[in-house]
């Protein structure tokens, strides 16, 4: 087992330095930061009641690096669970996901691509298929008109979509649907077991993607990459670590948001575990 260790953490070697791939991701909360200027007050309490109360703080500016994401996605070891670094293995895990943006790892599991029509959410879109684009302009839309209710699920379901399971084409997994329609109850579900799986998944593709090493130029990495960021910043940078945390600084996402990272700053910090 450790020499197949080993060779899996050389052929990551190999592939850090190779560095010919550029990678693509897709969670930027351009949208919800453009809604989060004008919440009121009582859709603010009604987000904050549910698990994702820490949406309405995001910016549409916020910034994942890409040299950090090319060197995690390179470094990344699918047995292990985990990124070398300094020619060890870092762990990402389930309580990463859960210190990182406040949502729990246990409770209730559901199908994400679970197709599901006859519900309140989905009946405001007529087409088989809704994006990102498309939850936006329904919610500008109906500002007015449509109940509180109604623009806090389409809010969460954009926030879902943009930043917890963003992908390339922008299309909300049919499962979304029915679990947003009651609010009261998104809290019995798993959702930091969901989120972790599905961005493991697709860093194992990327992965597998690289040893292959096919003539792709482009690796689209889907998923709440910006984790990745947040993962490196807890457990790589402890100088950054030490700056003081005013106020309710959890989840961690609420500290590091305006933490930028320079490319000489992740090669160093990934080569000396700072």
């Amino acid at each position: 087992l450790k020499e197949e260790l080993f060779l899996e953490m050389s052929i990551v070697f190999v592939l850090v330095r190779e560095g010919q791939k550029v990678f693509r991701h897709y969670c930027r909360p351009k949208f919800l930061g453009s809604l989060n200027k004008t919440l009121s007050a009582e859709e603010k309490f009604i987000i904050e009641s549910t698990p994702f109360g820490w949406l309405i703080v995001l910016d549409g500016k916020l910034k994942l690096s890409h040299c950090l994401l090319r060197e995690l996605c390179s470094r990344w070891m699918e047995r292990s669970h985990g990124f070398v670094v300094s020619s060890r293995v870092v762990p990402f895990s389930l309580l990463d996901v859960c210190l990182g943006i406040g949502l729990r790892v246990v409770g209730d599991k559901f199908d994400l691509e679970k197709i599901e029509n006859n519900c309140k959410s989905r009946s405001f879109f007529k087409s088989s298929h809704v994006t990102v684009k498309m939850i936006y302009d329904e919610i500008v839309k109906r500002r007015n008109e449509c109940s509180i209710d109604d623009f806090c699920r389409l809010y969460i379901l954009l926030g879902m979509l943009e930043f917890l399971f963003p992908s390339r084409m922008s299309l909300v997994p049919g499962g979304l649907f029915r679990v947003v329609d009651d609010l009261g109850e998104l809290g019995r579900f798993n959702w930091g077991g969901l989120v972790y799986d599905f961005l493991v998944q697709i860093l194992c593709s990327a992965s597998m993607c690289m040893r292959r090493k096919t003539n792709a130029t482009y690796i689209h990495v889907r998923g709440c990459v910006y984790l990745m960021q947040i993962w490196a910043l807890e457990h790589l940078f402890s100088y950054k670590r030490q700056m003081s945390r005013i106020g309710n600084r959890y989840p961690c996402i609420r500290h590091w948001m305006a933490v930028r990272l320079g490319d000489i700053e992740i090669a160093s910090g990934l080569q000396q575990n700072v």
